[in-house]
């Protein structure tokens, strides 16, 4: 299909979509996507340069929305009935909570922060962590899934720590220090 139509969600989880040079004879779907101003949450790990990206988690909301007048789809909520195992809600709750600290970022300080790759494998037990990128690499986040000793997916405390490590490093610049666990420091 082609995407005809895009909003973002508020921090209370309402939003409008105009779609534009739609034909009011036809209909599509409403889908809910893992991406935000912030981050795209994707099943992917590779973001080396020249490769695409895998497409984004989703799920459909309407499948057949009218382009002929105004639609209200009315309250639709994630849950294990229509998202077994959390698979679209792990990712979503993912990119809601790096746009929330986006969104609060640029508003106190004026820094524009730029939207990161966020890689989710629910299957994964490799570890969450940050990655600053390089010269031929854009920073990313792999957060780890249910396979992990402790998947972190549904944490918004951990979310929300590797996400400030991406915010501190728009403002600061990328360290040459190598990264200590116990204390994320510039090393002298």
């Amino acid at each position: 299909g082609v995407t005809a139509g895009s909003g973002y969600t508020d921090s209370d989880g309402y939003f409008e979509a105009e779609g534009i040079a739609l034909n009011s004879g036809s209909s599509g779907s409403l889908v809910l996507v893992s991406g935000s101003t912030a981050a795209l949450v994707t099943p992917s790990t590779s973001n080396a340069p020249g490769q695409p990206m895998s497409a984004p988690f989703s799920t459909v909301v309407d499948g057949s929305i009218s382009f002929g007048g105004d639609n209200d789809v009315g309250t639709f909520t994630l849950s294990d009935a229509n998202d077994s195992g959390g698979a679209t809600r792990a990712p979503l709750l993912i990119a809601t909570t790096m746009d929330r600290i986006r969104s609060l970022v640029e508003t106190t300080t004026g820094v524009t922060v730029p939207r990161i790759d966020v890689f989710y494998d629910p299957n994964s037990a490799s570890p969450s962590n940050y990655s600053a990128g390089g010269t031929q690499t854009p920073p990313s986040i792999r957060i780890s899934g249910v396979s992990a000793n402790n998947p972190d997916a549904l944490d918004p405390a951990v979310i929300a720590r590797l996400y400030m490590r991406h915010v501190l490093n728009s403002v600061t610049g990328t360290t040459s220090s190598s990264f200590t666990s116990s204390l994320d420091v510039q090393q002298s």
